[in-house]
């Protein structure tokens, strides 16, 4: 996650935890000419993030990212780095104890920003043309 910090500088959050896809769906239907037909489908694509474990410094660190106006996602594919999507974060699980065994781990859940989350995650960077032309028109 790429976020503006409490000083308003862009600063990298990487989770090494698991991180859960949930989308819902609302549906409207109704019969249209005789068939029942749905005419308004609203997907809402959740996301539930796990930090990994953090030392206490880093774990009082992550309070800026949730304090922080402006999150994006980034993602890393073949060593280049992408600054992606503006999202928002809904829900976050930050209990901290003072036990020595244990070590600080956080979860947050966050949304797309924009309304439309029906979003194409592909795994590969997308060309206008197939492989058999020459990547003058990419």
């Amino acid at each position: 996650m790429l976020f503006v910090n409490s000083f308003g500088c862009d600063e990298l959050l990487y989770c090494t935890g698991t991180l859960k896809k949930s989308p819902t769906f609302k549906r409207k239907s109704a019969v249209i000419d005789g068939v029942n037909k749905n005419y308004s489908i609203v997907e809402t694509r959740q996301f539930k993030a796990d930090t990994g474990i953090l030392n206490e410094d880093m774990a009082d660190w992550f309070g800026d990212v949730l304090r922080s106006p402006l999150v994006r996602v980034v993602t890393l594919r073949g060593g280049s780095v992408t600054v992606g999507r503006e999202v928002i974060i809904t829900d976050s699980k930050t209990e901290q104890t003072n036990r020595a065994e244990e070590m600080p781990r956080f979860t947050f859940t966050y949304l797309y920003a924009q309304r439309n989350h029906n979003v194409v995650e592909l795994d590969r960077t997308g060309r206008v043309f197939d492989h058999t032309f020459d990547y003058t028109f990419e």
